[in-house]
């Protein structure tokens, strides 16, 4: 849920096109998977080598406050909480631009053959507990509210913004939950290389 968001003043409207990133200074995070996405997402794009990387360690929305970025990096409800009544935010994601596998669970083949039980019941826990939060997301807000900084309306308004654009798609009505073609996979390996990311 990777994208690229940034006032629609500095963009100059609103966010169509890759080609409006040019000479535009990028708020990435360090070592992390938007990082890393926005970076491959940038190189595939061919607009790399025309902008300039500001490496994060906090924030990425704080070096557009700082005026030391144009564009910052983020997880797609970053551009909700950046906006304000005077403030005019556009975004991008990055999966719509460039499709690739959402964010997994892996593990090794022999951990799978030797603890195949626990991995049952860690993946029946998850499952069970997204359906629990959609059951009730108000109660879901407010148990992920007490084990963080936000208020139980802010995590409910991520709850429902997440739920309603990634939650449900053709490949999970038809498919299942978690599945991703060999050919996806694939052109991300791709990418990775050309990026010097793999």
């Amino acid at each position: 849920m990777t994208v690229l968001y940034a006032e629609s003043e500095t963009l100059g409207g609103s966010f169509e096109s890759v080609e409006q990133l040019r000479g535009c200074r990028v708020a990435v995070p360090v070592e992390s998977e938007p990082g890393y996405l926005a970076r491959l997402f940038l190189a595939q794009a061919g607009v790399r080598e025309d902008v300039t990387l500001v490496d994060t360690a906090g924030e990425e929305r704080d070096a557009l406050l700082a005026g030391e970025a144009d564009v910052a990096t983020g997880v797609a409800t970053d551009p909700q909480q950046f906006e304000t009544r005077d403030r005019d935010v556009e975004s991008v994601l990055v999966a719509e631009q460039f499709p690739v596998p959402g964010p997994v669970l892996a593990a090794r083949a022999d951990l799978l053959a030797e603890r195949r039980s626990a991995v049952e019941r860690f993946l029946a826990a998850t499952m069970a507990s997204w359906t629990a939060a959609l059951a009730d997301p108000d109660r879901a807000a407010e148990a992920v509210a007490a084990r963080s900084d936000a208020s139980a309306a802010a995590e409910r308004q991520q709850f429902a913004f997440a739920s309603e654009r990634f939650a449900d798609s053709d490949d999970a009505r038809t498919r299942g939950w978690g599945w991703h073609s060999a050919e996806r996979w694939q052109r991300l390996r791709t990418a990775l290389g050309q990026a010097d990311l793999l």
